[in-house]
């Protein structure tokens, strides 16, 4: 199966809950299916970093395919699913597929809603460690720069700070229209935004303004920007 096939069919069978504690519990039991790493690979090379848990990650080239196997903590149930997840989807696939692949399965499942902003950058560092493996092997370097979850929120502010009311001579970031900025894996952006009016003439562009300057940051995947005027604004805010 492609990777992409393999998305799908995690999409299909989390379709099939409803409830986000039947969704947890589903990987769970996927973590529980993991087989265990022996011990040899328990070194410090093939630990993820920022994980919440232990967890570790051995990376090799089985002929023309990467193949990547783990384990974590006994303790570590949803840190054992979620690398599950991206075993299933990345493991034995060509290095170039897996540099260049979008894992869109973790925003249809909702895995935000599941796990911790914790958990949800330590499986950034994993699908990070598997591309990067992935990349060395394929030959040629990943379109995405790789950096952490604050270094990318740090780009993200910068770029906003380019963006300016046209009323006011002052940097959206500042005015205060800003309300929420998220990172998801991997590389993916979240605002939160409001205007200073619901009658506020340029209510048709600042938003685009801001996605496009979201966007142009090197390594960022995607954007999603919202407009909300709940709570209204103030000038409190700036």
């Amino acid at each position: 199966m492609t990777i992409n096939e393999k998305q799908d069919e995690i999409v299909e069978e989390f379709d099939l809950f409803d409830d986000l504690l039947d969704k947890t519990q589903y990987i769970i039991d996927l973590g529980k299916k993991l087989p265990p790493l022996p011990d040899s690979l328990h070194v410090p090379e093939n630990l993820i970093p920022g994980c919440q848990s232990k967890v570790w990650l051995n990376s090799e080239l089985n002929g023309e395919m990467v193949h990547f196997e783990a384990d974590a903590e006994p303790t570590a149930q949803i840190s054992r699913g979620l690398v599950s997840l991206l075993i299933r989807v990345l493991s034995d696939q060509k290095p170039g597929e897996v540099a260049q692949s979008d894992l869109y399965f973790i925003e249809r499942i909702g895995l935000s809603n599941l796990v911790t902003s914790r958990r949800a950058g330590g499986m950034a560092s994993m699908i990070q460690r598997m591309k990067s493996f992935a990349q060395t092997n394929a030959g040629y370097p990943m379109n995405a720069t790789i950096m952490s979850e604050t270094e990318l929120k740090e780009q993200v502010v910068m770029a906003l700070k380019t963006v300016y009311d046209p009323e006011i001579p002052v940097d959206v970031y500042e005015l205060g229209l800003i309300y929420e900025i998220k990172i998801f894996p991997v590389n993916n952006v979240y605002v939160l935004m409001t205007l200073t009016s619901p009658s506020c003439p340029s209510a048709g562009e600042i938003p685009g303004e801001i996605e496009q300057a979201v966007r142009n940051v090197e390594g960022v995947n995607d954007v999603s920007v919202e407009l909300t005027f709940d709570p209204p604004y103030t000038s409190d805010m700036m």
